[in-house]
């Protein structure tokens, strides 16, 4: 069988292409933050507070999802006022307000140092993440991040549009990077390898530092390494 376009895509490194990339699209949480169950108690809240209640099946829909699109179908379906959503978006945005005043969202070992590598090396960072901007904002001046990219892109932005491969190609935009042969993703979960696919990204890694296991990220073209740092390691190695 013919090997497919997509496939192609995915090579590392390209043949004749860079050696180490001019830009790292980088997923937030799972990747360079530690949320552990933070997310979920805040999505938990998010369905208390629209009157939906502590349904753990739909909030597994809410994570790596468009809140608001969620939480709208779902009160819709459960025969709510469509204010229930912004009440619950609301809570979302006070539970995780607190766990960042609290200091609970942190950075995953060696992550500063290894973006501090891929700076020295001339390299930028965008991040992309679920959080709407005005909470991605004081995620990354709590934990330090905003030290360390030169840009930040929240689902919300998508405005409509597909989140894949979309995240990523606002990512280059505000980079001002407009060739994704020069482009790695890095991220922790099915949907970001998908993203980075889709966008048609020259370096696919993958970490372990997530929800996801090794066999459910692993597929031909994608490296699966330890964590962050290990990415860098393979990034800069050329």
């Amino acid at each position: 069988m013919a090997e497919s376009t997509a496939t192609a895509r995915f090579e590392l490194p390209r043949t004749g292409g860079p050696r180490v990339p001019e830009l790292v699209v980088a997923d937030l949480g799972g990747t360079l933050v530690a949320e552990g169950d933070l997310v979920v108690g805040a999505v938990l809240q998010a369905l208390e507070g629209a009157g939906l209640g502590a349904d753990r099946k739909l909030a597994g829909r809410l994570r790596g999802r468009n809140q608001r699109d969620v939480l709208r179908a779902a009160a819709a379906e459960a025969g709510l006022h469509p204010y229930a959503v912004e009440q619950g978006i609301t809570a979302f945005a006070d539970r995780v307000v607190a766990d960042l005043l609290d200091g609970r969202y942190r950075l995953l070992p060696g992550v500063g140092e290894a973006l501090a590598r891929l700076r020295h090396a001339g390299v930028g960072v965008v991040v992309t993440t679920n959080f709407a901007v005005g909470l991605r904002d004081v995620l990354l001046a709590v934990t330090g991040l905003a030290a360390h990219v030169v840009g930040a892109v929240s689902a919300e932005e998508a405005d409509g549009e597909d989140p894949q491969p979309f995240l990523t190609r606002l990512a280059m935009q505000r980079a001002g990077v407009g060739d994704p042969a020069v482009v790695a993703a890095v991220g922790d979960t099915v949907r970001d390898l998908d993203a980075a696919a889709d966008a048609g990204v020259g370096w696919n890694v993958a970490v372990l530092t997530g929800r996801a296991t090794a066999e459910e990220l692993a597929r031909e073209g994608v490296h699966v390494v330890a964590d962050f740092p290990a990415a860098v390691d393979l990034l800069l190695s050329g």
